[in-house]
């Protein structure tokens, strides 16, 4: 197999991005190999450790409060900064404002969409020629209103199999979005306090266990 260098700085860079996807799981490795040099290689002594797995400690619960701030943040909720400083504004007044507040009257404007229909009456006084006429005219008009009625109905049917479609494609919009949140939402902020709450396992376990990791060590 001939290897093609020409494609090594290419392939070099992919690696490097490859990497840089989890780059918060080698932090997590790295720190805690940076700990562990400190109080068992560097400087070995009880106190070292103790030391080291305070660092830990302070250093997991910073990434878990921001891994939690993160997540409040992806369901747009505010910040505790802007909770605190509504928090202040609610401070009670010693002199409170006197607010009026005026009722405005309301006007109720009633539109009515009146339909006139006309309507050829049967009048037995008349000749029965316009009696017949009348009667011809009324089943028109009955013709024309079953027509009316008919491409109501039909435009109708076409509207709710319309909306029908529509919701169904807002629906699997919302699932697919919903979805996605999720996926953004396991894949980052989560990971965020996870390293934080495995720093602190490690910095509470070197913190407590000191004494019995130094005599391993000696």
């Amino acid at each position: 197999m001939i290897m093609n260098f020409k494609r090594f700085p290419t392939w070099l860079r992919e690696i490097i991005l490859w990497a840089a996807e989890a780059w918060l799981v080698f932090l997590c490795f790295l720190v805690i190999l940076a700990t562990f040099l400190f109080g068992f290689c560097i400087w070995p002594s009880e106190q070292s450790i103790r030391i080291a797995g305070y660092v830990l400690q302070i250093l997991g619960i910073l990434f878990a409060i921001r891994g939690l701030l993160n997540i409040r943040a992806h369901f747009s909720q505010p910040t505790l900064r802007k909770l605190f400083i509504a928090w202040l504004y609610r401070f009670p007044k010693w002199e409170k404002d006197t607010v009026i507040s005026v009722v405005d009257g309301f006007r109720a404007t009633a539109s009515m969409r009146a339909r006139a229909e006309v309507w050829s009456p049967d009048n037995t006084e008349v000749p029965l020629e316009k009696r017949i006429d009348r009667i011809i005219k009324n089943i028109e008009r009955i013709r024309e209103e079953q027509k009316i009625i008919s491409e109501q109905i039909d435009k109708l049917q076409e509207n709710h199999e319309k909306s029908q479609k529509e919701q169904e494609q807002a629906r699997v919009n919302v699932e697919n979005n919903f979805r996605a949140e999720l996926e953004s939402l396991h894949t980052s902020d989560i990971i965020v306090s996870l390293v934080g709450l495995i720093w602190l396992i490690f910095g509470i376990s070197m913190s407590t266990m000191s004494q019995e990791l130094s005599k391993i060590v000696q």
